[in-house]
């Protein structure tokens, strides 16, 4: 199930990124990460951190909420 939340995460913050144009590089900037670790995040290996997806969702211009999937939010 943590596998499933990670992805599914990893895929709403690119979208967004890409709705946004913005560049994985400039995330991984703003984020203070390296371009590799915004990588493995949005691929769902490694989890995004409370700071990272409130950071992400400022640049994005989108909620926080909206990175998690509906079952989540609505537990």
């Amino acid at each position: 199930m943590d596998d499933e939340i990670r992805k599914a995460v990893g895929e709403r913050v690119r979208a967004a990124m890409t709705e946004a144009g913005l560049t994985q590089q400039k995330v991984a900037d703003e984020l203070g990460l390296p371009q590799s670790q915004l990588s493995r995040r949005l691929a769902g290996l490694l989890a995004f951190d409370v700071v990272e997806l409130e950071k992400a969702a400022r640049l994005c211009g989108v909620p926080t909420s909206s990175f998690l999937p509906a079952a989540e939010r609505a537990a």
